[in-house]
């Protein structure tokens, strides 16, 4: 918990390395982050209103 709340706050370069060797699904989550923070390029079919 105490890594989302870093990596929210002041982004990845902030965590450990070797915290993000071992993170699971990290370029999944790095897209996400970048979509909802409108730093990507993502098209609006990807994330349809729901």
């Amino acid at each position: 918990m105490a890594g989302n709340l870093l990596g929210a706050v002041h982004g990845e370069d902030v965590l450990p390395e070797s915290w993000l060797d071992v993170l699971e699904g990290r370029g999944t989550i790095a897209e996400l982050a970048d979509d909802f923070a409108g730093r990507g390029r993502a098209d609006p079919a990807k994330y349809p209103p729901g």
